[in-house]
């Protein structure tokens, strides 16, 4: 997935990360089952490190449930997605800390080490106010296994590192004798089907929680 100069956009995920989060149960919202979130294990110690890949994804998967991320791909509460929006602002040191290491995953099955750090600075300043719904994997297989869960508050990166997550990556081998730009990857949009689209925030006068307009883009 690519940002877009001319609008937010939902931030290309490119960490693997073996982390949890916690979607703890709370009240229920308008009869939907509702959580807030915890962090845990985000803070890693720069003694430790990091894979950095050219096809991973920042999915988490339900830890208390299955043993691992195979198993848990293709169950209805197995995975977990934090989004974030992106756009263009000043200079961000935090996501640099990813964005200098680009070079070093620039084609298909690379990856790299990259030291630790606090990944919550990758995060909003917000992270009470979000949408959620139920959804899927924006890759093959694509299995409707993901809660999605969609910061309202967008963080800031520079036109240069806009660029860089623009331009640096391959969806081809090294030895492609045509290489192919990791752009336009983005999955089709899928049928609304009556999903319930939550949101954490009031807005105005307005409690914002219930359902959203059907045609909200959502995966």
């Amino acid at each position: 997935m690519s940002a877009t100069r001319s609008s937010t956009a939902a931030a290309a995920a490119f960490l693997t990360f073996f982390l949890k989060a916690h979607l703890c149960t709370a009240a229920p919202v308008n009869g939907s089952k509702w959580s807030y979130i915890e962090l845990e294990g985000y803070n890693v110690s720069i003694n430790e490190q990091f894979i950095l890949t050219n096809n991973g994804h920042s999915v988490h998967y339900n830890s208390d449930k299955y043993p691992d991320l195979k198993a848990a791909m293709d169950k209805s509460d197995g995975l977990a997605v934090l989004a974030i929006l992106i756009e263009t602002g000043p200079f961000n040191p935090s996501y640099e800390k990813i964005f200098s290491h680009f070079q070093n995953v620039k084609y298909k099955d690379q990856e790299t080490f990259i030291p630790g750090f606090n990944v919550q600075e990758l995060l909003p300043d917000r992270l009470d106010e979000y949408y959620r719904y139920e959804g899927s994997l924006t890759t093959p297989p694509c299995y409707p296994s993901v809660l999605w869960t969609v910061f309202r508050k967008p963080v800031q990166i520079s036109e240069e590192q806009l660029l860089a997550l623009e331009t640096a990556l391959y969806c081809t081998q090294p030895n492609d004798p045509v290489p192919l730009e990791m752009v336009n990857n983005f999955r089709r949009v899928q049928e609304f089907d009556e999903r319930l689209v939550s949101v954490s925030f009031r807005q105005g006068r307005q409690v914002a929680f219930g359902q959203m307009h059907p045609a909200t883009t959502i995966t």
